[in-house]
């Protein structure tokens, strides 16, 4: 009896088509990771923005609280406008300072400490009875405050959040975001 020759072919590999598509797919699925993360980092960033205005809102009330007498003392339909308001150094030491220097000295600590936590942040305190409808026009830079000079007192904060672009949707041309709370 004859018996043939056999050959054993064995496949011990991958082929280089093979291969490529395996990179091609697990380098897809790590670029859309990759967005995710980048997407996720956007939205934090968008969120702290939000939480520090909505702090510096609440440290205004806060103010304006503990001295009620501070209220209506500028004559005009928004109590602190200026974003150049200027602080008052005797406010400041021990040897303290008239109501008129205070609001000025807290309005500018106030607005200073919103340009340093928020890009380009700046805010207003005024009486609106429709803060929604009387949005700040944010197409200037520093945005125009719209207030009604009736109603309860707001406190408006805007900053500009373009180099974001997390929240275009929400942002207007000029890239400013601006929220308000009611005193």
């Amino acid at each position: 009896m004859k018996t043939r020759p056999y050959i054993n072919i064995k496949n011990y590999g991958l082929s280089l088509i093979e291969v490529l598509v395996t990179i091609v797919v697990i380098s897809l699925g790590m670029f859309s990771m990759l967005g995710v993360f980048m997407n996720g980092l956007k939205l934090g960033s968008s969120s702290n923005y939000r939480t520090i205005a909505a702090e510096q809102a609440y440290a205004m009330a806060e103010t304006l609280r503990a001295n009620p007498s501070t209220l209506g003392t500028s004559g005009s339909d928004a109590v602190f406008s200026s974003p150049s308001a200027s602080v008052v150094t005797n406010c400041i030491q021990a040897n303290g300072c008239g109501r008129t220097d205070f609001v000025s000295t807290a309005f500018g600590m106030w607005q200073q400490g919103l340009a340093t936590v928020l890009q380009q942040g700046t805010g207003t305190v005024c009486r609106d009875d429709n803060p929604v409808g009387n949005s700040p026009d944010t197409t200037t830079t520093p945005p125009t405050w719209n207030c009604s000079g009736k109603g309860q007192y707001v406190i408006k904060i805007c900053w500009n959040e373009s180099r974001i672009g997390a929240s275009q949707q929400a942002l207007s041309t000029s890239g400013f975001l601006c929220q308000w709370t009611n005193i």
